[in-house]
């Protein structure tokens, strides 16, 4: 990958993304809009599709508009769907990789070409490859790859430690939630 590319390919995107699939009944519409909450993140919203079961048709994206109401998600669907329609939605959520030390957020993910686009790169204080070699291990930074928040502001191995008592257990065999964490092996 050099520089100036546009496109990112992937082997499979699942592993740098996240796949939440809620099941909806479309409510009855205002001004003529279907409004339907969505559970998930809504910083980390990369793509929304959404499948209408009563009449067997994937909703068109340009029939339906991600909005913030309030502090939450939700989807502002215009047509391709009446009141009391049973929807599957399927949100992608993820919008940041890290490749070779580089973060880059991307705003669009292609599951059938398995492509990552609209990029920025060198995002978060992190320096622009030049040249990113085929085949680089590529992180996804999810919430699933994350840390608790509440486990940022916690040392790993507090004192009194379960075995050392003085200065505490050393990662290999301390039980905090941000010690197992930092054990797990995410990708």
């Amino acid at each position: 990958m050099n520089y100036s590319d546009s496109v990112i390919y992937l082997n499979d995107t699942t592993h740098v993304t996240d796949y939440r699939i809620q099941e909806s009944v479309t409510p009855a519409p205002v001004d003529g809009v279907y409004v339907v909450g969505l559970y998930a993140n809504k910083n980390d919203i990369v793509k929304v599709i959404v499948y209408n079961n009563s009449s067997s048709t994937t909703v068109d994206p340009n029939n339906y508009n991600l909005a913030i109401v309030g502090t939450g998600p939700s989807l502002e669907i215009y047509d391709q769907v009446s009141t009391g329609d049973n929807l599957t939605i399927t949100v992608i959520q993820g919008g940041l990789v890290i490749i070779n030390g580089e973060q880059i957020r991307f705003e669009d993910c292609d599951i059938d070409a398995n492509t990552l686009s609209r990029l920025t790169r060198g995002v978060n204080g992190t320096s622009e490859r030049a040249f990113i070699p085929k085949y680089t291990k590529v992180y996804g930074i999810i919430s699933t790859n994350r840390m608790s928040d509440i486990d940022y502001e916690k040392t790993w191995n507090p004192i009194p430690g379960i075995y050392n008592s003085v200065l505490g257990d050393p990662l290999q065999i301390a039980d905090t939630p941000a010690a197992i964490f930092l054990r797990t092996n995410k990708n």
